[in-house]
């Protein structure tokens, strides 16, 4: 129910279409969160790595789908880059779908390991999955 409305907001509501955007992307990082460090009792830093991943992921996917990545990156945001609609949104529809799917791959890959960790080892490993993300 929350991700239909969240797919539905900003249609209905053009004027506030990236305020709503964002918002729905904190609840969902704080949705995470709860599931993680409220109902599993992990203190977990990592997960944030995840969400910028698919993020990261659905991005270079809606770009690279139609225009050269290679130009995109090295452009640094001097160049833009205008899709149409259609280009849009099936390199929106894409990106979503490889956003949901690699994260996952990457998360059942590294937690094998990390999900063998406890208290504070499992605390420290997860932050430097954050920080090493960052990098």
């Amino acid at each position: 129910m929350i991700a239909i409305l969240g797919l539905i907001a900003p249609f209905i509501f053009p004027a506030f279409k990236l305020q709503i955007s964002i918002m729905w992307i904190l609840i969902i990082l704080s949705l995470t969160w709860d599931v993680q460090g409220g109902q599993m009792g992990y203190n977990t830093f990592g997960n944030i790595l995840f969400f910028g991943l698919g993020m990261y992921i659905c991005s270079s996917f809606q770009i690279g789908l139609f225009f050269p990545l290679a130009e995109w990156t090295a452009s640094g945001g001097e160049k833009t880059f205008v899709h149409t609609p259609p280009q849009y949104f099936q390199g929106l529809v894409v990106g979503l779908i490889l956003a949901g799917i690699i994260p996952a791959l990457v998360a059942a890959f590294i937690g094998y390991g990390i999900l063998g960790l406890r208290g504070h080892y499992f605390a420290i490993c997860t932050l430097g999955l954050g920080i090493a993300a960052g990098e």
